[in-house]
This record gives structure tokens, sequence and C-alpha cells, in this order.
């Protein structure tokens, strides 16, 4: 119904908004289909300022969906206000084109499960088997039938109406009321599925609309994590998923999970939709790592405890069980102290030059030592001796401040586990030094002999700036506002009195 209102605006009122407003419509869904439309989308990408910032392209379908619902209200006033005789005809043949698709979606709903199901089915490459393909096939061809339907039978009643409203069988008023009911179903019919995906789907993992009982069980503390808040250190966790009686990725299950974020507990896997493109590289080449039996990788990540499903093989010079029980879902966890660790700070005596991703691949293919060695794009300006006797100490910990006090007995590298980012800054005793980027991932800093005060501070300048930018612009849009209501009223007071 929202586009026969749209389609409403372009038959009865052209005006150059009507065609801005399809423009803008026609141009974001081309966009949308990204690289099935690399005319349009890949000059955007590569030439456009901040396109390649989207996380998808069909993200820019909102621009096509506030345009439709523009254009539909425009279209609909033009609409009820047209010639009744004139709308007469069109609805004539929309009750004809309604009754014939109804007839049509009838009479082919057995192709849609049938020949086409089967012709679309090799298509599905995510499907685990051809069962599976044609299973999927049946379900969209399923969908597509009962969308035929719907839609005969909702532009036959809106037809239906327009017909009688045109032969002033219908007021005005009913028309709007009744027509602004069926706009409901028609979106009720589609947004049910997006809001309650459960109501189709036989799971309850799909449900996003959840009673509030259950994100305040979210948050609450189980037996894993009341385990882990028993130790006072800074440490990370590697929720690692390992089962021997089958073959699952390591960075699967509760990898994924912010449960331990909710908790005050720092892992190096949880879900964030804007994950950082090194972390993910990083986090691939910990998989082949974890293949090969090197765990150098996590160490360097102040990983001090493994968090499993399933007992791990005995290694007494790598890691300790600790503890096990049941997670609060009523599933068997193990947890194992990492023995080999590395603190969030430590220190290092030697360096290696390696630049870009042979970074990752030279962690995983050499047997170089990362408690005594970082990797890093360039020398560093102290020439490092010996981290014999270094030591340090973090004071204060924010998200966008890191307050250490070390000392060391010579010059080295002190490498802070944590991971490299654009416009953080260190000062050394007040004074900004360079920020090394260690182990591809973690950042650096290479001290002379003595005690230092180190802090580790993001620069947020940018964003202050977009704060006054933003404010100035309101203020100006605000007094640009007020001026053109003060000017009306006076131009509206000098007609009246010229009158």
């Amino acid at each position: 119904i929202v586009c026969l209102g749209a389609l409403s605006a372009v038959l009865l009122a052209r005006c150059r908004f009507t065609g801005f407003l399809v423009f803008t419509a026609i141009v974001a869904t081309l966009v949308s289909f990204g690289n099935f439309f690399p005319v349009l989308y890949g000059p955007f990408f590569k030439l456009m300022p901040y396109f390649n910032k989207f996380r998808v392209p069909v993200m820019i379908l909102i621009m096509q969906q506030l345009a439709m619902v523009l254009l539909f209200g425009i279209g609909f006033e033009a609409f009820i206000r047209a010639d009744r005789d004139r709308l007469k005809k069109g609805a004539w043949w929309g009750l004809i084109g309604s009754v014939v698709l109804l007839f049509v979606a009838l009479v082919s709903r057995s192709y849609w499960t049938g020949p086409f199901a089967e012709s679309i089915a090799p298509q599905l490459r995510l499907a685990q088997s051809a069962q599976h393909q044609l299973s999927l096939a049946r379900t969209a061809g399923e969908f597509l039938a009962n969308d035929l339907l719907k839609l005969s039978l909702l532009a036959g009643l809106v037809f239906g109406l327009v017909f009688l409203y045109s032969r002033r069988r219908l007021t005005r008023t009913a028309l709007v009321l009744a027509l602004a009911l069926l706009s409901f179903i028609d979106l009720y019919l589609v947004d049910r599925h997006i809001v309650h995906p459960e109501s189709f789907r036989p799971s309850d993992r799909y449900r996003i609309v959840r009673e509030a009982k259950s994100y305040d069980d979210y948050l609450k503390p189980d037996p894993v994590t009341a385990f882990l808040a028993n130790d006072s250190r800074q440490f990370r966790v590697f929720p690692l998923n390992y089962n021997p009686s089958r073959q699952a990725s390591p960075l699967s299950g509760d990898f994924n999970s912010n449960r331990y974020m909710n908790a005050g507990i720092s892992s190096i896997g949880g879900y964030h939709a804007a994950k950082l493109s090194d972390y993910q590289d990083y986090l691939q080449s910990l998989g082949t790592a974890l293949s090969q039996g090197r765990f150098q990788m996590i160490d360097m990540m102040n990983v001090r405890y493994y968090i499993t499903p399933s007992l791990l093989p005995e290694m007494p010079d790598l890691f300790e069980k600790k503890w096990q029980g049941m997670n609060e879902s009523g599933q068997p966890r193990f947890i194992y102290e990492n023995l080999k660790a590395m603190q969030r700070v430590f220190f290092v005596d030697s360096y290696k030059i390696v630049t870009g991703k042979a970074v990752l691949q030279e962690m995983l293919s050499s047997q170089i030592d990362l408690a005594r060695t970082a990797i890093l794009p360039r020398p560093p300006d102290v020439d490092p001796v010996s981290s014999e006797g270094s030591r340090a100490e973090i004071t204060d910990y924010f998200l966008n401040e890191i307050h250490i006090d070390a000392h060391t007995e010579s010059a080295c590298i002190m490498v802070l586990s944590e991971v490299f980012y654009p416009r953080w800054q260190v000062f050394v005793d007040g004074v900004e030094s360079e920020i090394l980027r260690a182990n591809y991932i973690l950042r650096a800093v290479a001290l002379s002999p003595g005690d230092h005060k180190i802090v580790f501070k993001y620069d947020a300048s940018i964003f202050q700036r977009g704060v006054i930018v933003s404010v100035v612009t309101m203020a100006v849009l605000v007094i640009t506002l007020v001026l053109a209501v003060v000017s009306g009223m006076r131009r509206k007071s000098q007609w009246k009195h010229s009158s």
C-alpha cells in the first residue's frame, strides 16, 4: 500500500521534489545491491569519501525507505484531492489486475515450492547439503507464494475501496480510515516476522523481544564469573571452545559471549558490530596458531585463564585446572590457569623488524620468544640493552587513559598489552614519546634507565571539535528559524495594516 501511495505521487503530484524523492529511492536501491551492481557501487566505494565506512551496502536502504514514506504521504494527499471521476477508470483496471494476480497466485502455488525451488536450490551456497539447499529453497518459494496471495488480496481491497469512493458510495473520511487500517495490516504482516522471528522459526534463540527478566538474568554473575572475580589481578580470559569429540572452531561458542564483559572481566573474545580489522586479522592467525599448538599469541594478551566446555589434555607445564562446575545454563565449564601468561605490562630487551601482515606470519612460523623479543615495524629511539630488573605497575586504568609507574635498570622496551589504535599518545615523564606497534596489535614504548611515569592517553580532540561544530550549527539554525518567524509575523502585520 505504501508503494501504491508512492506511485500515486508520481502520477498525480509531479514536481521537482517528487522527482528528487524518486531519484533518491532508485539510487539507494541500486547502491544497496553492492557488488551485484558494480557500475554504481564500484566508483562510490573507491572514490566517495567515507562511503567505505558503511558496514554493509544494504544500510543505505534507510534513504529509500524515507523517500518512499514521503512519496506515500504526498501521493495520498494528491489522491484524496483528485477528481473522483478521474479515479474511477484507474480503480477499475486495478481491480481487474488484482483479480488476475489472485488467480495466478492460486494456480502457481505448487510451482513456487516445486520446480522453482528445485531451480534455485543449487545457488544456495551457504547450505550444508543438497537436502538442506532444497529445504531452504522450498521455504523461500513458500514465502513467495504467500506474498503473492497477500499482495493480490490487499491490492484488490485497495482498488475496491477506491472504486466505491469514485462511485460516491464511500465518503472521503471513511476511505482515509479504511486505507489507514489496511496500511497498518500491510506493515504488520511484514514487521511481525522482523520483530518476532521466533514466530516462524522453530527456535527461541531467534527471539529479539524478551521479558526484562531474561536481560536481568544475563547481567547476574554466574558460578564461572563469580570464581574469576576473586582474582584481583589484571588479566583476560580466553573462552576456548574445546571439544575433542567433534570438529568445531576454537573461536566459537562462548568466545563470542559478552557475559564476561558484563561481569567486569576482560576477555579476548566477545562481540561488537564494529570490530577492528587488525584485531580480526589477529584472531584468524590465532586460530591457526592453536591448530599448530602455539600459545605465545595468547600469552602476550595477558590471558590468565582458559574457560572450556570440556577437559583439556594434560599439559602441566602450560596450564593447571583451577575450577570446574556449571555455568548459568547448567552446562559444564572448566577453568584453567595459563602458567605462561604475560603481565598486562611486560619488558623485552630485543626486537625484530617486520612490517605489515608479515608480522602475523612471523609469529606463526618462527620460534621467536615474544616474552623477550618484540616485533616492530621500525627501530626504536632507544637501543634496548636488558630487561632484567625492570618492573611496572598500572596505577590508574580508564578507557581513554592509562597511568603506569615503571622502573628500568637498563634501556629496554616496555610493551603494553592493549590494542594499538591511531590517535593514542604516550607521555614519558611529561614528554610526548613515540608509540611503537608491537607484535602487530600491541603498544610499546622505548625507555631509558631510571624511574618513569608513563601516561597513555587517547587524543579525543577531533570529537571535541565535532561537538563545537554541532553546537554552533544548531545555534545558527535556531537563530535563523527565530528570525524567519519574526520576519514572517512582521510581514503579516504590515499586510493587515495596509489592507
